[in-house]
């Protein structure tokens, strides 16, 4: 997933700080997703802290030329260097973009023919009275950078007028541009609306499992970030059972997360003195990855229904991300000793497509 902040995002809390900022930086890892900014917005950010500066160091000299007078003692009042508090800020706003690992996306390409045609058309994100040349720049600079995206792309922006009512943006935005699988763009107004949707879910399933077995505490294994990290893997096992597709035919990939349920942990047992077992269950909705060709669809039944080949077809691949609700149960060994976890096994597998069972 790629997340894009927007001007009003960060112009909201400078300093990045605030709670859901903190929670936006900390789980970047655990989903995951990257975190981007135009460099439009980037030089929007500087423009707007220099501009709210400069009006309330006035309004602050103002009000101390109006209280001196006031006061009984003489009271030495600090002036303020604009120019060195801007210095101070740009460094700080760099150093957030180094460290937590935001990624800036460069002005775009597009013609001013292309601008031109578009705010005389009064396509958005441009008003009626011509403004929205910035905005343009940068939604065609996302459209430049995830011009065919195969993940989703969250614009997190509280533009409702101009950018649109989360979670769609604005079709006229789209208009004559090269972007392809425009389901995958998303609009969300506020930071809280990505927390609650993303993040939420995830720290709620942290807290189940910090609060009710302590399992981080007694294994010394940060067990969901582990199940988070290595669910590609776990799933990649198990990919043909979950689609009901025959083995040992096609590709079969977890490609995203779209959301997670629940997770429980249970028949948390002490395997020896250093090793603890326990059974995980899952319950999500996942993307998942399915590409198969012609000699997939001829020598497997399950291959050639699933995408209704026809022979005529001839010589061909096909792929597809279905959207795929499944209950997966599966046990761990974790090394008490090592702080890892030393094996995983499945147990079962319940999905849209059909349930298997494994041996335990």
């Amino acid at each position: 997933m790629h997340v894009i902040l927007d001007t009003n995002i960060i112009v909201s809390d400078f300093y990045l700080r605030s709670p859901n900022f903190r929670l936006l930086f900390e789980y970047s890892d655990l989903l995951p997703y990257d975190i981007f900014l135009p460099e439009v917005v980037y030089d929007e950010v500087l423009n707007k802290y220099s501009e709210f500066l400069k009006k309330y160091v006035i309004e602050y000299e103002k009000s101390i030329s109006q209280l001196k007078p006031l006061l009984i003692e003489k009271k030495k009042f600090r002036g303020i260097d604009i120019n060195k508090q801007y210095e101070s800020y740009k460094r700080l706003l760099d150093d957030n973009i180094e460290t937590k690992r935001i990624k800036l996306i460069p002005y775009p390409k597009t013609s001013h023919k292309k601008i031109v045609a578009d705010e005389l058309a009064r396509n958005k994100p441009f008003k009626q009275n011509g403004l929205g040349y910035r905005d343009k720049l940068i939604i065609d600079s996302i459209f430049e950078k995830f011009t065919i995206p195969e993940e989703s792309v969250v614009f997190i922006s509280n533009n409702k007028n101009d950018f649109g009512e989360e979670p769609n943006l604005f079709e006229d935005l789209f208009k004559n541009s090269n972007v392809k699988n425009t389901f995958n763009y998303k609009i969300l107004n506020t930071l809280g609306s990505f927390v609650t949707q993303y993040i939420q879910p995830i720290k709620s399933i942290n807290q189940e499992i910090d609060d009710i077995l302590k399992l981080k505490k007694v294994t010394g294994v940060n067990i969901e970030r582990w199940l988070l990290c290595n669910l590609k893997d776990v799933i990649y096992d198990i990919g043909h059972d979950i689609m009901c597709l025959d083995e040992g035919h096609g590709t079969i990939l977890l490609h995203r997360i779209d959301c997670i349920n629940s997770i429980s942990v249970s028949e948390v047992t002490k395997l020896s003195r250093n090793e603890i077992s326990c059974k995980i269950r899952i319950d999500g909705r996942f993307a998942m990855y399915v590409n198969g060709d012609q000699h997939d669809f001829l020598l497997s039944e399950s291959w050639k229904d699933f995408f209704d080949y026809s022979l005529s077809e001839g010589d061909i691949s096909i792929s597809t991300w279905p959207l795929v609700n499944v209950k997966l149960t599966f046990s761990i060994v974790v090394d008490i000793k090592k702080k890892e976890v030393a094996s995983y096994d499945p147990i079962s597998v319940d999905s849209d497509y059909g349930a298997t069972e494994y041996a335990w």
